[in-house]
C-alpha cells in the first residue's frame, strides 16, 4: 500500500523497468538529465514501444510483476 519510487541509475526504459516489475509505481531520471537533456522523454518513448510491442494496454500490469510467480 506504500508507493514505491524507482530512483538511481534511469538511464534508459530497460532500466526504469527493471524498478517498475521489481514494485516502482513511478521512477526518478536524475543523472541522465545532465548527459542528455531530453532524457526523460526518450525514456517514456521507449517504454511506450515497449508496451505497444508486448500489446500490454495497462502499465499497471508491469508493476511488481517480478514478484509473482507463474506456472512454467
Amino acid at each position: 500500500d506504500i508507493p514505491i519510487i524507482g530512483v538511481g541509475g534511469v538511464f534508459s526504459a530497460e532500466d526504469a523497468l527493471r524498478f517498475i516489475m521489481c514494485g516502482a509505481s513511478a521512477v526518478q531520471i536524475g543523472s541522465a538529465n545532465l548527459a542528455d537533456m531530453w532524457a526523460p522523454i526518450n525514456v517514456l518513448k521507449e517504454l511506450t514501444e515497449y508496451l505497444q510491442i508486448d500489446e500490454i494496454s495497462d502499465f499497471q500490469e508491469m508493476i511488481g510483476v517480478a514478484h509473482h510467480r507463474t506456472a512454467v
